[in-house]
């Protein structure tokens, strides 16, 4: 009777402990600022694994958002993994958010959000969440996507993507592939094609053979 209470009182202690954890679950980081957004900071919410679960949005050091990873099961800090960045990705003067979700083989996936200004919160975009390596290029007002497709770097598929009424849309594609039997004079054995949109469908409009650093050969 004795050994049934101590165990019954340890399986109680044990879910009272991780229900504690739990609820303190803390911040990995301090606050970080976002940029033009005063008083608004971002930390890491960790889970009792140290896994980053959410992102936490405090004004004036009061929590006003709890942002769920656009993952579906936490994300481990395993550098550069886990690491939390920020870029103008729909070119409204104000940084959005970006948390690195994996890095395999040069292809990295994000959770992103946006600030939207007219509720001043971060809203998660599932379309650029799903981009490989996005990269907001603030000259042209688009966003570059790049997969690594090998060749030590040198093959790789670059999508160029407009905003149109807050949708990404398909401008453009380049894409460099290697010709293994057909290795040509200074290295000339890739072919780089160019697509863009037409009614509706993306049509390559160039082929060029091209080395490992993209200069066009000689015909």
């Amino acid at each position: 009777m004795f050994s049934a209470s101590i165990l019954l009182f340890a399986i109680l202690f044990s879910a009272y402990s991780g229900a504690q954890a739990q609820q303190s679950a803390a911040p990995a980081t301090e606050g970080s600022p976002v940029p033009g957004l005063p008083g608004i900071t971002v930390a890491l919410g960790l889970n009792p694994a140290a896994q980053i679960e959410w992102l936490l949005v405090y004004q004036n050091r009061q929590q006003v958002q709890k942002l769920n990873v656009c993952t579906g099961s936490p994300v481990p800090r395993q550098d550069p993994v886990g690491s939390l960045n920020m870029a103008d990705f729909n070119f409204d003067g104000v940084p959005d958010l970006a948390l690195q979700v994996s890095a395999e083989k040069g292809n990295q996936q994000y959770c992103i959000w946006l600030f939207d200004s007219s509720t001043q919160r971060f809203v998660l975009n599932e379309q650029l969440s799903k981009l490989t390596n996005p990269m907001p290029d603030p000259q042209t007002k688009t966003v570059v996507s790049t997969q690594t497709l090998g060749c030590n770097g040198a093959c790789y598929s670059k999508k160029i993507y407009e905003w149109s009424q807050e949708e990404l849309e398909l401008t453009r594609e380049v894409t460099r592939t290697r010709e293994p039997l057909a290795i040509g004079f200074g290295g000339c054995d890739y072919i780089e094609s160019v697509s863009t949109i037409k009614d509706g469908e993306l049509r390559e409009i160039g082929r060029d053979r091209v080395n490992a650093s993209g200069v066009r050969c000689d015909r």
